[in-house]
């Protein structure tokens, strides 16, 4: 079981450094709902690095440590959302990061209809909709399919994943994420459905 939470503290370590590298990359374009992802994965890495050290020197029983390491992921969780809460109210305007993602999706599809050049047929103008919010872009089957095969059956680094791609400039730039970052096998056949799935939106 140690192994296990040794490669999924890599994976996480490996999603910070894409995080880092997306906003070095996007300096001061990159999106606020990006720089709280990347400070709760943070705080999640590090929290469970202190539980594996204090597993380690405590020569605690093997159960008792995975134990320990899923109680302060849970808790790094509970806290996320509140520190966020406390930024959110320090504004005058008070607001959801929800309602802030729907209003600027809702503003990017406008303008991406505006854009839309009028000789599409219904099918294309669909599907040009579906694809500008990724979220929408993947079935019910997929999101299982993918967060069993792809996310270690964590439908949350499922969704923040969506959130990453959403912040994204091109398929450039996702490819360097999920293949580089990640070090996703460009072989795998989930990986090449998901990827397929992703370059529609853009």
């Amino acid at each position: 079981m140690m192994n296990n939470d040794m490669t999924g503290l890599l994976n996480l370590a490996y999603e910070i450094e894409g995080l880092l590298l997306l906003r070095i990359n996007r300096g001061d374009e990159t999106p606020s709902e990006m720089k709280e992802l990347l400070a709760g994965k943070a705080k999640l890495l590090a929290d469970a690095l202190a539980a594996c050290d204090a597993a380690v020197v405590c020569d605690a029983p093997a159960a008792d440590a995975d134990a320990a390491v899923e109680e302060q992921e849970a808790e790094a969780e509970a806290e996320i959302p509140a520190e966020t809460a406390a930024v959110s109210h320090e504004d005058a305007d008070v607001r959801t990061p929800e309602s802030e993602i729907a209003e600027s999706v809702e503003a990017e599809e406008k303008a991406d209809a505006d854009e839309a050049p009028s000789g599409l047929t219904l099918d294309e103008k669909l599907a040009r909709e579906r694809a500008a919010d990724i979220s929408k872009a993947f079935t019910l089957n997929d999101r299982f399919r993918f967060c069993r095969e792809l996310f270690r059956n964590s439908n949350e680094e499922f969704k923040e994943t969506l959130e990453v791609i959403g912040s994204m400039a091109d398929m450039d730039e996702a490819e360097e994420y999920f293949y580089n970052d990640l070090c996703w096998d460009s072989e795998k056949e989930e990986v090449k459905e998901f990827m397929a799935i992703v370059a529609k939106h853009f």
